[in-house]
């Protein structure tokens, strides 16, 4: 199975999480997955009065014949926890 590296970055401040590795049978699950996390990230680690966008980015965590390590393959601008 393909591996793919999760970033969830708080950019009104200082930090940022990682998810190294995760393994997914595509992109699509990839990201349903990133998706899970970094809602749950979001909502344990920021303050409800926190507004500031959280974006969240996917990265190929192995090379593929499609890509290669490090190439970007998902990127949404901000992350609201449910």
């Amino acid at each position: 199975m393909p591996l793919y590296d999760f970033t969830l970055g708080h950019l009104g401040g200082q930090s940022s999480f990682q998810r190294p590795r995760v393994e997914a049978p595509d992109l699509d699950q990839a990201v349903q997955e990133a998706m899970a996390w970094a809602k749950n990230t979001r909502r344990l680690e920021s303050v409800s009065s926190d507004m500031s966008n959280w974006p969240l980015v996917v990265k190929a965590g192995d090379a593929t014949g499609d890509h290669a390590v490090g190439a970007l393959l998902f990127e949404m601008k901000d992350v609201r926890s449910d």
